[in-house]
């Protein structure tokens, strides 16, 4: 592929065999304006031939730079790509970088077998994004060469040896990110926030998290990590508990069961360390999650459950703003432990059975019920929230479903069983007790509409 414009080749796309390609290296010398250049051998991944930059003529104007089906790329000594901001390399066996890049910003490694960033020559005093992926065996790098690394990504498909020695000495990483399953990232225990990991977490199959570094170098005693996606088997979640305590700063965190759903599995919220930061928890795919008694949340804003048998929360969350449960078949928010002083917004998605104190939620604001297949939910003593000011029904179950069981409350119960959705602002609340406030209203107004609509329903 040729791009070429008035100043001539600015873009080349070489797809050649061996020969081919060396004999053509040469010419590039040529197109003084080559901005993007590919290389892409026309060989079977795991051929033995060799691309050493050194081959290349000076290119003064390339910024970007794909290399491609290579059993050996190296990089070595006085390598001319002076403007180089991009280079991709993929599906070479072997790759070795000992070379001064002065204005290399990302580099990204797919499929390759080792990946070698050191040695002597080594300089990549721009690189702010380095991706690593699937990479089979080994991954040495010399972190100290990459001092304003701000992003690193991992992604492996097979048991894969990385050095962290000196990792974190990288003042200015902001995001990390790691991908991988049934297999042992073996990491250095004394350099990397997983040096606790237990060998349970060989099975994981997912983790993702950043981190932000407020007070850059890293601290032994302090550990930066804010927010945390873990997705794993119930054993390997159970076993990376215990290790949320060495993160004082985690501010997110969501446990995501990576197995099929099993109604056995169970997540109680007394197994988790106290967690001072923690704002947001998302807990999805479980079994049964209990969240009751006592619980170090203090800060805790926003709560989730997604995909679950049963939830039941007891417990004292004085600070939680929001709170949704989507898709649980019993969700019960009762209990002598259960107080939500600060609690303004509660979804409710799906479920099959609601059982909750309306009285210990009294700065509830908005309430959104969303039903698609028969839900019910007590609503005795909703009609004491004043602070009521949002109500949001979606109703598309049958025509026995019932999202009210007390008539008197909310009069939902008699709607037809095409959706129905309805929002009002309640404006001078608080309700009056013979009336109701405008949510009798609104349960008066469905009521006579399901009369007309179903005379003898």
């Amino acid at each position: 592929m040729l791009s070429v414009s008035r100043t001539g080749l600015t873009k080349l796309y070489l797809v050649a065999k061996d020969g081919a390609i060396r004999d053509a290296l040469p010419s590039l010398c040529l197109f003084p304006n080559l901005a993007e250049l590919d290389l892409e051998l026309d060989e079977e991944y795991g051929n033995s031939e060799e691309l050493d930059f050194l081959d290349l003529p000076p290119l003064p104007a390339v910024q970007r730079l794909g290399c491609m089906n290579w059993g050996l790329l190296e990089a070595g000594g006085s390598v001319a790509l002076p403007q180089l901001t991009q280079l991709q390399l993929t599906c070479t066996e072997l790759i070795h970088i000992d070379a001064a890049l002065p204005s290399l910003k990302e580099l990204e490694v797919l499929a390759a077998g080792t990946c070698l960033l050191y040695g002597e020559g080594l300089r990549l005093p721009q690189l702010t994004a380095l991706s690593l992926q699937h990479v089979l065996s080994t991954i040495d790098v010399d972190w100290l060469a990459l001092p304003e690394l701000a992003s690193l990504k991992f992604e492996h498909d097979s048991d894969v040896r990385i050095n962290t020695a000196k990792l974190r000495a990288l003042t200015r990483l902001t995001a990390l990110d790691l991908g991988y399953g049934d297999r042992e990232l073996a990491l250095d225990p004394a350099d990397l926030v997983l040096h606790a990991v237990t060998t349970s977490l060989r099975s994981l199959d997912e983790l993702r998290f950043k981190k932000q570094l407020t007070s850059p170098p890293y601290h032994d005693d302090v550990k930066v990590l804010t927010e945390l996606w873990l997705i794993a088997e119930a054993q390997t979640i159970f076993d990376a508990l215990p290790l949320f305590s060495l993160f004082p700063n985690l501010k997110s965190v969501e446990l995501q069961l990576g197995e099929d759903y099993s109604e056995e599995r169970e997540l109680d919220f007394l197994d988790f360390p106290a967690l001072p930061s923690l704002e947001e928890l998302t807990c999805a795919n479980w079994g049964n999650v209990v969240l009751t008694g006592p619980v170090a949340l203090p800060h805790l804003t926003q709560l989730g459950f997604r995909c679950s048998r049963a939830v039941e929360i007891d417990a004292a969350l004085p600070s939680l703003q929001k709170l949704e449960a989507l898709v649980v078949d019993t969700f019960q928010l009762c209990g002598e432990h259960l107080s939500l002083p600060q609690l303004t917004a509660l979804t409710l998605q799906d479920l099959t059975t609601g059982l909750l104190n309306w009285a210990a939620m009294p700065q509830l604001a908005s309430l959104t019920a969303e039903d698609f297949g028969g839900m019910h939910i007590n609503t005795a003593g909703i009609s004491a929230l004043s602070h009521l000011t949002q109500l949001h029904v979606c109703y598309g179950g049958p025509l026995d479903s019932e999202l009210a069981e007390d008539p008197a409350d909310l009069r939902l119960q008699a709607a037809p069983s095409s959706e129905l959705r309805c929002g009002r602002q309640l404006i001078s609340p608080p309700y009056r007790d013979d009336v109701k406030g405008h949510v009798a209203c609104v349960g008066a107004v469905l009521l006579l509409i399901a009369t007309l609509i179903f005379p003898n329903y």
